[in-house]
C-alpha cells in the first residue's frame, strides 16, 4: 500500500517559506530604494546609508541560514535570530536617523524601514502574530524616537506615522492569513491523503486477502476428497502470501516492469486456480510500464479474472495485451452469464479495484456486458505511461 500520499510538509516548512520569503522581498525592496536614490541623487546620495544597508543585508542572509536549517530540519525554531534581526533593523532605523541630513521619510534614508517591515514578518511566521503586533507597537514607539533624535525630521510627521503604521498592519494582517491559508490547505491536503490511503488499503485488502478467502470457500463448495480440497487450499494460500509478501516490498520507484511477463505470471496465478485462461499478446515483447502503471494494470486485471471466476459461470477467459496506437490495451473476455450494467451490482471490486487504479495514473476502463452473452473489461494506459510502445 502507497502511504506516501500522508506524506505533507510540516507547519516548520510553511513558516520557514513566509519567513524566508519576507526576507527575500525585504532585501529587493531596500536595493531598489537605494538604486532610486543613486538614480536620482547620485552616489552621494546612495553611500549615505551604505553601512546600514550592509549590516542590514549581513543580518538578513543569517537570519535565512538560520530559517532555512531549521525548514531543513537541522536546527530549533529560530526565535531568538528572529528577534535579534528585528532588534538590529530598530537599531539601523535609529543610526539613521540620528547621521541623515535628509529627512528620514525620503529616499535613500528611509531604505531601512524595509528591514524593520521585514522583521515584523519574519517575527509573525516564526513566533505568530500577536508577537508581530507586539512587535509592531515596538516599531511605532520606534518611529517616534527616530523623529525626535533625527538631524532632519520627516516633512509631514503625521503622514510619516499613518504611513509606516499603515505598513505595519498590513504586514502583520498578511502574515497571519497566509499562515492561516496554508494551514488549511496543509488539513485538506491530510484528509486527501488520508482518503487516498484508506481506499489502497480497502484495494489491497480486496484483492489478497477478500479473494484469497472467497477462493478458499469456492473450492471447499465444489466437491472432492477432502485431501484434495485441503491440498488445493494449502497451495492457494501458500500463493496469495507469497503474492502478499510481493506487493508489501514492491519498490514503486524501480526500474520499468514488463509487461508480457506479469500477464503471463497473471495467467498462471489463474490457471492453478481452474480458469483456463487464453494469453493473446500480439507485439508486446519489449513493451514495458513505468511500476506504478504496472501495478495498477496487474491489479486491475486480477479483480477482472477474480471477477470471471466468481460470477460468470465460465471455465475460461481470453486475455488479451497488445498495442492500439500509442496506448497499451489490455482487455478480460468472457462468454458467461453476463449482466446488466445499468444496474447496481453489490461489492466494490469494479470500482475500487479496477476503475479507481486506472484513473489515479491517468488510464480509463470500459466495462461491457450483456445478460447471457458473457462480459469484456477493457483497460487503457495513456502513452506516458508505456515505454517501450
Amino acid at each position: 500500500m502507497d502511504l506516501r500520499a500522508l506524506v505533507r510538509p510540516k507547519r516548520a516548512d510553511e513558516d520557514a517559506a513566509i519567513a524566508l520569503a519576507a526576507l527575500v522581498i525585504t532585501q529587493l525592496a531596500v536595493a531598489a530604494t537605494i538604486l532610486m536614490a543613486l538614480a536620482l541623487e547620485g552616489l552621494p546620495g546612495a553611500l549615505a546609508v551604505l553601512p546600514e544597508w550592509f549590516i542590514g543585508a549581513l543580518t538578513g542572509l543569517g537570519t535565512a541560514r538560520a530559517v532555512w536549517r531549521w525548514r531543513r530540519g537541522r536546527g530549533s525554531t529560530p526565535r531568538g535570530v528572529a528577534w535579534f534581526n528585528a532588534a538590529t533593523a530598530g537599531a539601523l532605523n535609529l543610526a539613521v536617523a540620528v547621521r541623515s541630513t535628509m529627512p528620514i521619510d525620503e529616499a535613500p534614508a528611509d531604505a531601512p524601514w524595509w528591514f524593520a517591515v521585514g522583521a515584523v514578518a519574519v517575527v509573525g511566521a516564526v513566533c505568530g502574530w500577536l508577537s508581530a503586533a507586539i512587535l509592531a507597537g515596538a516599531a511605532v514607539s520606534v518611529m517616534g524616537v527616530m523623529v525626535a533624535v533625527s538631524q532632519a525630521p520627516p516633512t509631514s510627521v503625521g503622514n510619516y506615522f499613518v504611513e509606516g503604521a499603515a505598513d505595519l498592519v498590513v504586514v502583520v494582517a498578511a502574515t497571519e492569513l497566509v499562515s492561516r491559508l496554508i494551514q488549511r490547505r496543509t488539513a485538506a491536503s491530510r484528509t486527501e491523503g488520508r482518503l487516498v490511503a484508506q481506499g489502497q488499503m480497502l484495494r489491497t485488502m480486496h484483492d489478497t486477502a477478500l479473494q484469497a478467502l472467497e477462493a478458499i470457500a469456492l473450492r471447499a463448495e465444489s466437491g472432492g476428497s477432502p485431501d484434495d480440497v485441503l491440498a488445493d487450499v494449502h497451495r492457494h494460500a501458500r500463493r496469495e502470501a507469497t503474492a502478499l509478501r510481493h506487493l508489501l516490498r514492491a519498490d514503486r520507484h524501480g526500474t520499468a516492469g514488463d509487461v508480457q511477463a506479469a500477464i503471463e505470471r497473471l495467467g498462471e496465478t489463474f490457471a492453478d486456480r481452474g480458469l483456463r485462461v487464453e494469453l493473446v499478446l500480439p507485439d508486446i515483447e519489449d513493451v514495458q510500464l513505468e511500476p506504478e502503471a504496472l501495478d495498477a494494470l496487474v491489479w486491475a486485471a486480477n479483480e477482472a479474472l477474480a471477477n470471471v471466476v466468481k460470477h460468470s459461470g465460465s471455465d475460461g477467459a481470453v486475455l488479451l495485451a497488445g498495442v492500439d496506437g500509442p496506448d497499451l490495451v489490455v482487455s478480460v473476455r468472457d462468454h458467461g452469464v453476463g449482466f446488466d450494467t445499468s444496474r447496481p451490482r453489490e461489492g466494490f471490486g469494479v470500482d475500487f479495484s479496477i476503475r479507481a487504479r486506472l484513473t489515479e495514473i491517468g488510464g480509463d476502463s470500459e466495462i461491457w456486458s450483456r445478460p447471457g452473452r458473457g462480459t469484456r473489461v477493457t483497460l487503457r494506459l495513456p502513452t506516458r505511461q508505456v515505454v517501450g510502445a
